[in-house]
Formats: structure tokens, C-alpha cells, sequence
């Protein structure tokens, strides 16, 4: 991921809006792998792996539960996922950096003709234990 980018933002669901303004991820698996689901990629990848995790997650986004929480590192697209619920978590790259929280920027893993929206500029995170401390979010704005 870029170096400069030192924000990242989420519409924030109902779940995450009723307890306090939370990341909350869908899962508590213990990985964040999977096995491929829809292979429009070659070579195929059929094992259990971080890879099919990011395709899948970015793929299949609200129809599968993951560990992973979606983010970007655009304003503007999460105003757009904001709609519904009018709530964005600001996060600092910084602290989620500090407390070893992985970030998977979608374009570094997936192939640009197989990114179902190449305009989310998403990037999923995976804390350990499935815990994302609460200072991660710097701000919260309404819309």
C-alpha cells in the first residue's frame, strides 16, 4: 500500500453503530483463508489461502461472513456505503499498523480485470483474535 495514504474509511453498519461505533467483523474463524468459490483467474488457486480470502471477501462482500472489515482509502466511496446508516469511521493506518492489525489492499493481491469494483479502493483488514482496538478510529462523521 501506498506510503502516503494515512487514512482509511468505513461506512459503519448497524451492528457497528449500536455497539459504540465498533469494528465488527461478520466471522470470529480463527484465519482469515478460504478455499476459491468462483475462479475467473489462472492459474486457479484451489487451496485454503489468504488470496482466495481477499478475492472472496472482495467478490462475495455482503454474502459471506469473513473476518475481514472493508474499508478504503477513499472519502467520497465510503459517503457512497454510507447512505443507509449515514455513519463513517475515519481510521489511522498509524495505529493500525501499531497494534499489527494486517491490511490487504485488494489491488496488490487481485488482478485488475478480476476486482469487482476497482473504484472502492478497498482495503481489508484482519485483526488478530478478530479485536480492533477502539483508538484504530480517529474520527466519526454523519453525512
Amino acid at each position: 500500500m501506498k506510503n502516503e495514504i494515512e487514512k482509511l474509511y468505513r461506512a459503519l453498519n448497524r451492528n457497528e453503530i449500536e455497539k459504540g461505533n465498533r469494528l465488527i467483523p461478520k466471522s470470529f474463524a480463527y484465519d482469515f483463508k478460504d478455499n476459491a468459490r468462483f475462479a475467473l483467474k489462472f492459474p486457479i488457486n484451489l487451496t485454503n489461502s489468504i488470496e482466495n480470502a481477499i478475492d472472496n471477501h472482495q467478490r462475495f462482500g455482503g454474502d459471506i461472513e469473513t473476518i475481514g472489515i472493508s474499508t478504503t482509502i477513499e472519502l467520497d466511496v465510503a459517503k457512497g456505503y454510507a447512505k443507509k446508516n449515514k455513519i463513517i469511521a475515519i481510521m489511522s493506518i498509524e495505529k493500525i499498523r501499531s497494534y499489527g492489525i494486517k491490511l490487504y489492499n485488494v489491488e496488490d493481491w487481485i488482478p485488475s480485470n478480476n476486482i469487482i469494483k476497482p473504484k472502492d479502493k478497498e482495503v481489508i483488514l484482519v485483526a488478530e483474535n478478530n479485536l480492533f482496538p477502539e483508538d484504530i478510529i480517529i474520527e466519526i462523521i454523519e453525512i
